[in-house]
């Protein structure tokens, strides 16, 4: 971390631009080029579509500096059923907000004229946010606004957690209070904090101004480290690291986790300082957040991330002070098994529906399609919950709910299809292979995960970026799941909109596993008639399946019948096998896109075939994780 640079005193509103030096230069360290700021839609005015956007939220996220120069960031929010905020083109109008904001709350104390201020909107039930840089201002009526010169741009959906979210008036509130003002985190606010799965935080810099931002993650994901620092991972995500290059820059940060059940809210101000994930503290704390995962979503994070160590310097906590509100036992909905395949000895597929029997079955979430089922973003997963009380197969010693996540290999609006291989020892998979029937009822939360596809035209991509000219999916065992969800998503692309891919990209399929009696029958068959589908609309196709116990001998005595475009061999896959096999396929080790998923062994052998691959986008599984998907 560099010395600490003043924003307001050098802050210059004519001349705030995107992105700063320290922007470039990590830009340049983690990806290997300046990043266009053409290419993420940053504009100097408000488009229609964020207009509206901003134009029916009830609620924000501000980010500013105090006379100090020390950050702050609030949630700040309307009256239910009025307008709170009224955009236009050139700037937005927070209507009431003088009125209604809190004298206590350390950021509105800060909001005075001609300050630099960072806005966050987001819709917590669709996981869309856009976000704002600007100057606050006060109109002829004394409201306070965001206006110009203003940087207005979109921002990726990943690690936001969908909620189903209340308003409490503030009639229904006791008066919002500080009742706590401190340098050090109590025990009472550590628990808070270790329990967060949504953070929001301010970072600025005198060349761009404020930025407000979200960070999130599944339950664990911030680590307590003692009474005055918290650290947490910050993911790759759009290219821009603009918040990661301010911390870099002058490490000042703020910082705001509130208990969306009681309405308390924490606000921080301190120094943040970066552990890039490649160092080997950075890998050290990777494998600490592992070992103490809370849920096994924790520990499917994935391996390229950053961490930011914050150290709070002053520390205010309000009661009463949030009137947006959620209970995570709302976000868990019944679902019922309406079908079951047998795939292999070791894999069923299941078939989950909203249930037609359970009470809470008929709860309809905002974003939720007409049968209820909110559509994942193909490659995700379902996150399940297994109550012991309810089934008493998974009943032990401390009878403690089980949370494990299965990919979603299939959807459609009535069901999502889970395929889940049977593991030893495994309590939930085996609950599932041998006590889940018809009609069972499971329950679960909402789609999640990042492993999906990236840099190709999309509706979930919200970085524009030109589509690579070849895409290789690799797995193995089950991991074909999410990796065939991710072919399903391009192929579908590509046939529905074809005046945007010109020329397709040439896909090729790569899948290991041991024989013909462990393929996945009904999974196997789909690749197949994708890899079809796609040829039909002008797209290269090539499909390998690998069986790692098989001789040519013994193949040939198998019933098994290869697609017209599948080529099948036969031995353990290597590193070099398949590095030669890449290469005689003219594999362009730096313009191509690989998705990979398999378990840990498997993958360790790619990272040696892929050395030198650039974009390359993994899940892994398996027995050597610290949190198993069993």
């Amino acid at each position: 971390m560099t010395k600490s640079t003043p924003i307001l005193g050098e802050f210059k509103p004519s001349a705030m631009g995107v992105f700063h030096e320290t922007n470039y230069k990590m830009q340049e360290r983690y990806y290997g080029k300046r990043e266009d700021a053409k290419a993420h839609y940053f504009r100097d005015w408000i488009p229609k579509q964020h207009e509206d956007f901003y134009n029916k939220l009830p609620f924000t996220v501000l980010a500013t500096a105090d006379d100090a120069d020390d950050l702050w960031v609030s949630v700040v929010t309307g009256e239910p059923g009025k307008k709170f905020m009224s955009a236009t083109p050139t700037d937005v109008t927070f209507v009431g907000l003088d009125k209604m904001a809190a004298n206590d709350d350390p950021l509105f104390k800060s909001m005075k004229p001609k300050r630099p201020m960072g806005m966050l909107g987001i819709e917590l039930h669709t996981r869309r946010r856009n976000r704002l840089n600007g100057v606050i201002e006060l109109n002829s009526s004394g409201e306070y606004k965001i206006g110009g010169p203003i940087l207005s741009f979109g921002n990726c959906p990943q690690y936001i957690t969908e909620r189903k979210w209340k308003f409490k008036p503030q009639s229904a509130r006791a008066p919002a209070k500080i009742t706590s003002l401190s340098t050090s985190l109590s025990k009472q606010q550590q628990a808070l904090i270790s329990a967060a799965t949504t953070m929001f935080i301010g970072t600025g810099h005198p060349a761009t101004g404020i930025d407000a931002s979200h960070r999130g993650g599944p339950i664990g994901f911030v680590r307590v480290v003692d009474a005055h620092t918290i650290m947490w991972p910050d993911f790759p995500g759009n290219h821009m690291l603009k918040s990661l290059g301010n911390i870099e820059a002058n490490g000042k940060l703020g910082v705001w986790f509130g208990d969306f059940v009681s309405g308390s809210v924490i606000q921080m101000t301190g120094k943040g300082r970066i552990v890039w994930g490649n160092s080997e503290e950075g890998r050290k704390e990777a494998k600490a957040l592992r070992d103490a995962a809370i849920s096994t979503e924790t520990a499917r994070f994935p391996d390229n991330f950053n961490w930011v160590v914050f150290r709070a310097e002053k520390i205010v906590e309000r009661s009463d002070a949030l009137a947006v509100q959620w209970d995570l036992r709302d976000d868990y909905v019944d679902l019922e098994v309406t079908r079951i395949e047998q795939e292999t000895k070791d894999i069923k597929s299941f078939y989950l529906s909203r249930s037609s029997t359970k009470p809470n079955s008929n709860r309809k979430r905002e974003g939720q399609d007409q049968k209820g089922l909110t559509a994942p973003i193909p490659g995700q997963y379902l996150p399940i919950f297994v109550n012991p009380s309810t089934h008493a197969y998974v009943r032990g010693d401390n009878s403690k709910p089980l949370d494990r996540t299965y990919t979603i290999s299939g959807y459609s609006d009535k069901h999502y299809r889970l395929t889940i291989k049977r593991v030893r020892r495994g309590k939930v998979s085996n609950f599932f292979h041998d006590e889940v029937k018809e009609g069972t009822v499971i329950q679960s939360r909402d789609p999640q995960g990042h492993f999906v596809l990236q840099n190709v035209v999309s509706e979930h991509n919200t970085r524009q970026a030109e589509t690579p000219d070849q895409v290789v999916f690799i797995s193995a065992g089950i991991g074909i799941t999410p990796v065939l969800s991710i072919l399903r998503d391009l192929v579908t692309k590509v046939e529905a909109d074809p005046k945007t891919f010109p020329t397709p990209p040439s896909i090729m399929w790569v899948y290991g596993t041991q024989g013909p009696e462990a393929l996945p029958r009904t999974l196997h068959k789909e690749v197949s008639t994708l890899v079809s589908r796609y040829r039909k609309v002008g797209g290269k196709a090539i499909q390998l399946t690998q069986f790692s116990q098989y001789t040519p001998e013994k193949l040939r005595e198998a019933t098994f019948s290869p697609s017209e475009a599948e080529d099948v061999r036969t031995g353990r896959m290597t590193a070099q096998g398949l590095k030669q096999w890449l290469k005689d396929k003219g594999i362009a080790s730096k313009t191509s896109h690989f998705y990979v998923c398999g378990p840990t062994g498997f993958m360790g052998m790619l990272s040696t075939a892929l050395e030198g691959c650039e974009n390359v986008f993994t899940e892994t599984f398996g027995p050597s994780a610290a949190a198993p998907r069993t």
